[in-house]
């Protein structure tokens, strides 16, 4: 059973994998453990008119 984090705000570290076509984010928490994820894929030509920050933003 996972933790319910959705009440208490944990400290978390955020990597974000940004490649051409596939936007990643991972958020761990102390212990190294996955408490987040959400990925986007993108078509190559997309990428090339929407700015990789406005894909997050949604």
């Amino acid at each position: 059973m996972q933790p319910d984090y959705s009440m208490n705000p944990i400290p978390v570290i955020a990597v974000f994998d940004v490649g051409k076509t596939n936007k990643k984010l991972f958020l761990f928490d102390e212990s190294y453990n996955i408490v987040f994820e959400r990925s986007a894929s993108l078509m190559r030509s997309l990428t090339k008119t929407v700015s990789p920050a406005r894909i997050w933003m949604r």
